[in-house]
C-alpha cells in the first residue's frame, strides 16, 4: 500500500511539472532584438579588409586595417551615407660630414612621405528588421601620393631631387549583411564585394646636380614598391607608369550609431 502511494504522488508530481512547463511564456518572446539604424542616425565603423586579386602567375591577397575615420549617416530608413578617410603623413631629416679625398662634404638627407585617400560611399538597406539587415551599395575611392627626398652636399652646391606623384582611383560594388547585438546600438556585418582600381604616376623623377659648374640632369625611374612593372629597371629620359587591377574583397566591420 505505502508503495502505490508513493507511485501515485510521484505521477501526480511530474504531471505538475509537466503542466507548468507547457503553460509558461515562450522566452524568445520576450527577447529584445536591437535598435536598428533609423534616418537622422550617425554611425562610426571600424574593421578589415581582405582583398584578391587574381593573377595569370600567382594570386594576390592584401589583408589591410579600414582607416580609423569611418562614418555613416543614414539619410532615411533605407539609404545610407558613408564616408572614409585615411591620412598618412612622415617626414625625417638626417645630416652629416663626409670626408671624400681629404675633403670634407656637409650632407643632408631629407624626406616628406605623404599618403592620403577619401572613400565616399553609398548603401540601400532592403529591410526595416532589428536581427539581420541586408544592404548594396557602391563607393568610388581616392588618393593621392607625395614624396620628396632631397639630398644636398655643401663645398661643390651639389644636389639630388627624386620626387614622386601619384593619384589612384577606384570603383567598388557590394552586398552587405549585419547584425544588431541585444538591445546596444552596435552592429556587426561582413560585406563581399567586387572593385577596380587604377593607378598613375608609378614613376620617380630624379633631378641631379654634381656641381655647381655641371648641368642639371632629368631622368625617370620606376618605383621599386610598385609590381609587375615587366622588369624595367634602370633610368629613362622619358617613362610613363600605371597600373590597373579587379579583383574581390571581404570586409567585417562593427558600426556603432547615434543620434545627433
Amino acid at each position: 500500500m505505502k508503495k502505490f502511494l508513493l507511485i501515485v504522488m510521484c505521477v501526480g508530481m511530474s504531471f505538475s511539472a509537466l503542466a507548468q512547463i507547457s503553460t509558461g511564456n515562450s522566452t524568445s518572446k520576450n527577447i529584445r532584438t536591437g535598435n536598428r539604424a533609423e534616418a537622422g542616425n550617425f554611425g562610426l565603423y571600424i574593421g578589415a579588409d581582405l582583398e584578391f586579386i587574381k593573377l595569370s602567375v600567382k594570386d594576390d591577397v592584401t589583408v589591410a586595417p579600414l582607416p580609423l575615420v569611418n562614418f555613416k549617416y543614414m539619410a532615411s530608413d533605407h539609404l545610407e551615407l558613408r564616408i572614409g578617410l585615411d591620412l598618412n603623413k612622415y617626414s625625417q631629416n638626417a645630416k652629416g660630414d663626409l670626408k671624400v679625398d681629404k675633403k670634407t662634404y656637409e650632407v643632408q638627407n631629407k624626406v616628406n612621405h605623404a599618403d592620403h585617400a577619401i572613400y565616399p560611399g553609398i548603401a540601400y538597406h532592403f529591410s526595416n528588421r532589428n536581427i539581420l539587415d541586408v544592404y548594396v551599395g557602391a563607393e568610388l575611392p581616392l588618393g593621392y601620393e607625395r614624396y620628396n627626398l632631397t639630398s644636398k652636399w655643401d663645398g661643390d652646391d651639389g644636389y639630388s631631387i627624386k620626387t614622386k606623384t601619384a593619384f589612384n582611383v577606384g570603383l567598388g560594388g557590394f552586398i552587405g549583411l549585419q547584425a544588431y547585438i541585444g538591445n546596444l546600438p552596435i552592429a556587426i556585418g561582413a560585406e563581399y564585394g567586387i572593385f577596380s582600381r587604377l593607378d598613375t604616376g608609378l614613376k620617380y623623377k630624379n633631378v641631379e646636380k654634381a656641381s655647381k659648374e655641371s648641368d642639371e640632369k632629368i631622368t625617370y625611374s620606376f618605383d621599386p614598391a610598385s609590381q609587375n612593372l615587366l622588369d624595367m629597371d634602370g633610368t629613362y629620359d622619358k617613362l610613363s607608369a600605371r597600373n590597373g587591377s579587379v579583383g574581390s574583397q571581404v570586409r567585417f566591420t562593427i558600426s556603432y550609431f547615434f543620434n545627433k
